[in-house]
């Protein structure tokens, strides 16, 4: 454990996949404890002014138990695979086709291992191996558009809102991800994720509407 300021402590070198952790810490209520941040290697704990960091040396609080109902969502995310920017520069990458690339990213489903980068950008992974070899672009584009659908490395991630950005955008979805002024950020981290193919009109019709959790 490392203290992080005055108000955050780092949890790391963890036994337990940090988000399913992250939520068992949630579950327990500790009392003055703000927000709890799962990474894909540690986890951040926020806390009100005196909180006693004792607390989080009590290991045994934090094993997930057999009674411990943690549960996960599952989105389906829509993806035009027509309306991308960097398919011919992840094919050549990989010495792979287009529709393989295609094939890879749509036949593994993710996990959501953090939120961050900005509201509601989901990192989830990993990806297939056969298109987990990818880097970033070497400059950074000044404009991603919403739900533009980015790879890389072992991760996959949907631009929530218009940003900056240097992953492969490989097609994009018509779906409204976050809406901040209405504190609309369905996806958490633990999330399972499936990519599901669609064309352009489908692309029209569905443009607008909001992701929503499936049974």
């Amino acid at each position: 454990m490392e203290r992080l300021g005055e108000r955050c402590a780092v949890l790391s070198d963890l036994d337990e996949v940090p988000w399913r952790l992250a939520r068992v810490i949630e579950m327990r209520n500790i009392p003055r404890v703000l927000a709890v941040v799962p990474t894909f290697s540690a986890i951040g704990i926020y806390f009100e002014s005196g909180f006693t960091l004792d607390v989080l040396k009590e290991w045994e609080q934090f094993g997930i138990a057999a009674q411990d109902n943690i549960s996960q969502q599952t989105f389906v995310i829509p993806v035009c695979y027509e309306m991308e920017l960097d398919l011919d520069r992840v094919s050549e990458r990989l010495n792979i086709s287009r529709e393989k690339v295609l094939e890879f990213h749509l036949g593994k489903e993710v996990t959501c291992y953090s939120v961050g980068f900005c509201p509601g950008f989901a990192y989830c992974g990993p990806l297939a191996p056969e298109i987990s070899q990818v880097s970033r672009l070497p400059s950074p584009r000044p404009k991603i558009e919403a739900g533009s659908v980015g790879i890389y490395g072992e991760n996959s991630a949907v631009y929530p809102i218009v940003r900056p950005g240097g992953w492969n955008i490989i097609g994009q979805t018509p779906l409204i991800l976050v809406d901040v002024e209405d504190n609309f950020f369905p996806i958490r981290p633990g999330a399972k994720i499936r990519y599901e193919r669609i064309d352009e009109a489908e692309f029209r019709k569905l443009k607008g509407n909001r992701l929503v959790e499936i049974d």
